[in-house]
C-alpha cells in the first residue's frame, strides 16, 4: 500500500475519531488498509493508531473526541482491561469493540464494559464493518 500526502488524509478537523489500540505493525498496517478502503471517500473519519495503554489513556483524558476504540489486549505499558478499567473510572463514554487474538482476552473485556468482541482477523477481514460504520454514524 502506498501511502501520499494527498487530500483524504490531511483533514484539519475530521468529524470522526477512530482510535485503533493494536501494538502488532503488521495488525495495525493490515487494519490501516481496510480502513482506508472504507472510510477514504468520506474524508470525514481519522484513524489513530497507538500501541500502549497508557498514550491510549492520555489521549482520552485530553479531550479528544474519539467516536470508537478498537482495542487489544495485550499491549505495551499495560493491556486492554486495564485500559477499559481506566475508562469506567473515568466516566468516559465512548464505544469500545475488543478484538484479541484470544477469546479470553475478548471475554474478560466485555466483562468490563466493552460493546462488541470480534476476533483480530474478523476486523481485518470486515465482519465488523457494519458495526463500526453504525457507530461512526452515530458519532460522538
Amino acid at each position: 500500500m502506498n501511502f501520499t500526502i494527498a487530500q483524504w488524509n490531511r483533514r484539519l478537523f475530521p468529524e470522526k475519531h477512530i482510535l485503533v489500540v493494536e501494538d502488532d505493525l503488521f495488525c495495525q498496517y493490515e487494519i490501516a488498509s481496510h480502513f482506508k478502503d472504507i472510510f477514504e471517500r468520506d474524508g470525514k473519519v481519522i484513524v489513530s493508531f497507538v500501541s500502549n495503554a497508557v498514550t491510549a489513556a492520555a489521549i482520552l483524558k485530553t479531550q479528544v473526541p474519539v467516536c470508537l476504540i478498537l482495542l487489544d489486549h495485550d499491549l505495551q505499558w499495560g493491556n486492554g482491561s486495564e485500559l477499559l478499567i481506566f475508562i469506567k473510572e473515568s466516566k468516559i463514554k465512548i464505544p469500545v469493540i475488543t478484538f484479541s487474538g484470544l477469546q479470553g482476552n475478548n471475554d474478560r473485556m466485555i466483562e468490563l464494559g466493552a460493546d462488541y468482541k470480534y476476533q483480530k482477523h474478523e476486523v481485518i477481514n470486515g465482519n465488523a464493518d457494519d458495526v463500526i460504520r453504525s457507530i461512526v454514524a452515530e458519532g460522538i
